[in-house]
């Protein structure tokens, strides 16, 4: 199902392209538009899915996912700025990996879609992928939960660019910091809660647990409706995080594509939130918005699993983690970041669980001027789904 409001043409693509193929000496080329994102998975861009075949040979040379922003979505938020951090992410790990290879740690990290081309004109930004679903990658439904071993594979890819990153922060690697100098934090400038009625979503599910008498869950819900803390960690612990860890960024790819049980890969999506913060922003966003409220009893050990991995990471990376990253400073981050991360899976979720003809078009809501509306069953879709994990993390007293 394709994006009414994509109107990307080939015009636009073939301009965009122009100096990537001038590059790659690449010429007599016919570019086919095969397809866009669906309503809501192209939320602040739009996804053109594109394939170049040569005019003469028909040989296939290239099959692209591109992302063009949408302008009108720069009056409520930084928009230019979040994909000028995507880029600066998506340019950054190969020079990365470079250094990963010359320090012989075992580590590359890969799991991302490849990186062709940016443009950056006076109106939009645009940034030339990898079309990963034609190298055999999937992307989950939406509205279902993950299972044990996809949540733990996805963990596990976290743990792995936190690390890597974590390790150079600690050398204070010249490199790193210069990285790091060019990332902009942009969580401060968005605009998007009153549009997206955030605050009036987090009070419906309060009062619903307030009258299905689950008082230490309304309170906690409370806490997220007054959180206003958005700041990222200003100890040395600080990584490159996501800042979207959600079911919607993530890819599989299957040893077997038809039966879709044993998991080959991962790809992760939309580094547009990217930025320097707590690991456990990304975690917390994770479990909370792709857990199984059947698995809530196992939340805690969830997040020690994380952690475990973590170590075993910034072990390869040669990192004292007693020194720099025990479990107690772990747990420190975990209570006084992890609420961030709970918050933007609880926002996430009230989209996620829409039906299909409910779904939030951020472009259309901004340019009409009007709310986004959501219904009782979606608030009450929402609350089944995370009341079960918020109720288990605090009888655990974990959160």
């Amino acid at each position: 199902m394709n994006n009414p409001t994509n109107h990307v043409q080939v015009s636009d693509i073939r301009n965009w392209l122009s100096a990537f193929l001038e590059r790659q000496n690449v010429t007599d080329v016919e570019i086919t538009i095969t397809g866009t994102s669906y309503r809501g998975t192209g939320y602040l861009s739009d996804i053109t899915y594109v394939d170049l075949t040569h005019k003469k040979s028909k040989d296939k040379l290239y099959r692209f996912a591109i992302k063009s922003s949408k302008p009108i979505l720069k009056e409520v938020l930084p928009l230019r700025n979040m994909n000028l951090n995507e880029m600066l992410f998506y340019t950054f790990l190969p020079a990365l990996n470079r250094i990963l290879l010359q320090l012989d740690t075992g580590l590359i990290f890969h799991n991302v879609p490849r990186f062709y081309e940016s443009v950056v004109d006076p109106e939009k930004e645009v940034m030339v992928l990898q079309d990963m679903r034609r190298e055999g990658y999937h992307m989950f439904n939406r509205r279902l939960h993950l299972n044990e071993v996809h949540l733990k594979r996805v963990m596990a890819v976290y743990a792995k660019l936190h690390a890597v990153t974590l390790a150079f922060q600690i050398r204070r690697d010249y490199f790193f910091q210069s990285f790091c100098s060019h990332l902009r934090d942009t969580v401060g400038e968005i605009k998007t809660q009153e549009l997206l009625k955030e605050q009036e979503f987090l009070a419906d599910l309060e009062a619903l647990a307030r009258n299905e008498e689950r008082t230490a869950v309304a309170n906690y819900l409370h806490k997220l409706l007054k959180w206003t803390n958005y700041t990222t960690a200003t100890d040395d612990i600080s990584v490159v995080i996501h800042g979207d860890a959600t079911i919607c960024n993530f890819l599989f790819k299957y040893e077997t594509s038809e039966e879709r049980k044993t998991i080959a890969d991962v790809c992760l999506l939309d580094f547009q939130h990217c930025r320097l913060g707590s690991p456990v922003i990304d975690l917390a966003c994770l479990i909370y918005s792709c857990m199984s409220p059947q698995h809530c009893s196992e939340i805690d050990d969830f997040v020690a699993i994380y952690y475990y991995v973590l170590v075993d990471f910034l072990i390869d990376m040669r990192v004292d983690v007693v020194e720099h990253f025990s479990f107690e400073h772990f747990e420190e981050h975990w209570f006084k970041y992890g609420p961030i991360g709970i918050r933007a899976a609880i926002l996430y979720l009230k989209n996620a669980l829409m039906d299909d003809d409910q779904i939030i078009d951020l472009e259309e809501a901004v340019s009409t001027n009007t709310s986004c509306a959501y219904t009782e069953e979606v608030v009450r879709r929402c609350y089944d789904r995370i009341w079960p994990l918020l109720q288990m993390s605090l009888d655990k007293q974990i959160i």
